[in-house]
Order: C-alpha cells, then structure tokens, then sequence
C-alpha cells in the first residue's frame, strides 16, 4: 500500500480558500465599510450604501439598482420589489 492518494496526500481533508478584502466583484472596496455589518448577497462585499427591500432582504445600494434594472424582483427571494419601496438603512 503507498501513502497519500492521487490528489497529492489531502486524504479526507478539506481544501482551504482565502478570500482577501477588495478582491471580490465590488472593485476593490474597504473589506470595513459597513463596519462589519454585513454583506451583500450581490457582490459579495461588505454593505456600500446598505438598502433594504420590504422583503427584508439588505444590498448595497447600486448592486439592488443594477439588480432592479435586470428584473423587478429580490436577488435572493425573487419576490417583487420596485424602487420606490426601497430605503436606505443606516447602520
């Protein structure tokens, strides 16, 4: 019998992935925006302008602007969700 596997001896372990601040899809932005409140389902960062839809659910403000001109529904729940029923939290 030989030692390790053929994916080079990680048997039954998992593969950790290091994400840093600014490298996800929101262009470089301060991992510490929002204070570490949270973060968004969209761009996967930290909340820039955190807006809430009635549904509950919390994007950053151009993510959910850029998600309402594509479909007039919540990125994560699909309910229907129009502009003017927004608001703007502050955390």
């Amino acid at each position: 019998m030989t030692s390790g596997s053929a994916r080079g001896g990680t048997r039954g372990r998992r593969a950790r992935v290091r994400v840093r601040a600014g490298t996800g899809a929101g262009g470089g932005r301060d991992a510490n925006a929002s204070g570490g409140r949270g973060t968004c389902a969209v761009c996967l960062d930290a909340y820039v302008l955190p807006t809430t839809t009635r549904c509950g659910h919390v994007f950053c403000a151009r993510c959910l602007q850029a998600a309402l001109r594509h479909s007039s529904q919540c990125p994560t729940c699909r309910k229907k969700v129009t502009k003017s029923s927004c608001v703007r939290v502050f955390l």
